[in-house]
Parts: structure tokens; sequence; C-alpha cells
């Protein structure tokens, strides 16, 4: 592509999810177009925290009433395909100090995801936590299912704190709708053009 064969205001190149992207898509175009650059957004920094004592890794024997981390490796999975640089990936137990030093070291990042602990049972230590830390409070609660007990805060430096469900599939849902459209804002993509629209080919009966 040569420049002379581009009238002013055409599209070279589309945005990029991720600047990583930026030297296979716009360095070239640029250049034939004679730009000297392109500007592009810092990728967004993530940790992802899980907690429970009931998690065990994949590949451990499980005990009674214990049951894989999933989160710990579908979560960082999705951040990565947004444009994320995942930081950290941690666990801790349902310990009230143990959660609030974990979670301390997980606002380090651009955003902090933690997974489980968000309810109102005796184990759930998490809201506790982020109030403590003085993470404010934007909403918590969601009319979606799964994914209910979906919190979400930011600290005065404009960290984004989300806290989702521990269940894998909640997890999954919530981190989707409401983790990766932050994500890829905060990298520099439009966030509404990633989504789809399915039709089912079955009638669906809720339960």
């Amino acid at each position: 592509m040569r420049g002379a064969t581009s009238g002013a205001g055409v599209t070279t190149c589309r945005p990029a999810r991720w600047c990583s992207a930026v030297p296979r898509c716009w360095a070239p175009r640029n250049s034939a177009c004679s730009r000297a650059g392109a500007s592009c957004a810092r990728q967004p920094r993530l940790s992802v925290l899980t907690t429970g004592d009931e998690l065990v890794e994949p590949g451990s024997e499980l005990g009674p009433g214990q049951i894989r981390d999933a989160n710990a490796h579908s979560v960082p999975a999705l951040a990565r395909s947004a444009g994320a640089m995942v930081a950290a990936v941690r666990h801790t137990g349902d310990d009230p100090e143990a959660t609030r030093e974990a979670i301390r070291e997980s606002l380090a990042a651009d955003v902090a995801v933690v997974c489980g602990g968000v309810s109102v049972g005796e184990h759930d230590h998490v809201r506790p936590a982020f109030a403590a830390l003085d993470v404010e409070e934007v909403f918590w609660g969601l009319a979606l299912r799964p994914g209910r007990p979906t919190w979400f805060g930011t600290t005065a430096d404009g960290t984004l704190a989300f806290g989702l469900p521990g269940n894998p599939v909640s997890a999954v849902v919530t981190f989707i709708l409401l983790a990766r459209p932050a994500l890829l804002a905060m990298a520099g993509a439009e966030p509404g053009r990633h989504r789809s629209t399915a039709v089912l080919d079955a009638p669906y009966l809720k339960r």
C-alpha cells in the first residue's frame, strides 16, 4: 500500500486489540502512508486471586469436599485473550487476615480479579477485606444467573477490583460480561465490537 493510493480520511488499519499487535499491523502501513508512528494504550496489568480452603490444583488428589481450582487457569486465559498482562495468580484460604493481605498485594495491578468469597456466608471474607483496604464499592449483586453476587469497586488511585463468584461457570460468565470489556477499553479497543448475537435452534425451558 502506498499513501498515493489512499485518500484523506481512509482507514488504513483498524484499532488493534492490544499494543503487541501494533508492529504487525500499523507499522508497515503507517510507513507506506508517510506516518511516523501510531498512538496506543499501555497493556493493562491484571492480578487473579482465588479463594477457598476447598480448592486444590489440577493433578492433585482430591480430598473430602475439595474441588479443582479451575478459576486459577480459566480467568488468566480470558484476561490474556482480552489483551491484559497477567502479573500474578494467587490463592488464599478462608481466613480473614490472609484474604485481606492477598487482596492488598493484588491491588498493585491495574485490575484485580478475586474469585470466590463475595457472598454473605460464614467463610466469605472478600467484601470486608475490600472495605478494610478502602476499596470503594460501586455495586454488589446483579440480576444475573449465574453471577448474582458479583462485586465491583475502585481504589483511590484507579485500580479496578472485580469480586467474581467462585463457581467456575459463574466466574467465566461474569468475567466475559464485565471484566473483559473493561480490559479491552483500557487496551484501546472498542468493547462493543467484540459482542456477538446468536439465535437458539430449539426452545429453552427455564427451570
